[in-house]
């Protein structure tokens, strides 16, 4: 995962995490920013369950990058990760905010050019009122700690 993620966040890198952390592992996004608050450069914005509510603040920031982080349906085991284009989710329905997801993707594409992709995370469950799953949960320290040695090492290269 390290390998993608160093051949995709080029720039100035903007990390999205959409979800809502009331139903379980769908604030897996949120919780993310949250712990990477304060632990990496790159800017943070936790988006809720409406990225696009966030549309003129992020167009203000002119990310080279965006990454968004998402609980999506992969159909594989809970917390697995997977890196997903723009293009896929015409093809495919993955995310619990499936079309506003892809139109607000597309948008950000066209409105400021930059590269736009989902770190997607199978959830285990999604129901209101549940905690984030440990397996989610594991996952998420993981990414954590590839995006905070991925940051060192740029920071370090001077890239």
């Amino acid at each position: 995962m390290l390998e993608l993620l160093k051949n995709r966040l080029k720039g100035k890198v903007l990390i999205l995490g959409v979800g809502n952390p009331l139903r379980g592992d769908d604030g897996a996004g949120p919780y993310l920013i949250e712990q990477l608050n304060g632990k990496i450069d790159a800017a943070l914005l936790d988006c809720g369950e409406v990225p696009e509510n966030f549309l003129g603040k992020i167009v203000q920031l002119r990310p080279d990058t965006i990454l968004i982080i998402e609980t999506v349906h992969l159909g594989a085991s809970p917390g697995a990760a997977a890196i997903i284009d723009v293009d896929a989710f015409d093809r495919t329905s993955y995310s619990t905010h499936h079309a506003s997801l892809r139109l607000f993707m597309n948008y950000l594409k066209i409105e400021i050019g930059a590269e736009v992709f989902v770190l997607g995370i199978q959830p285990k469950k999604t129901e209101f009122g549940m905690k984030i799953s440990n397996e989610v949960k594991k996952t998420l320290s993981i990414l954590k700690d590839i995006l905070i040695k991925y940051e060192g090492m740029v920071l370090t290269l001077g890239l």
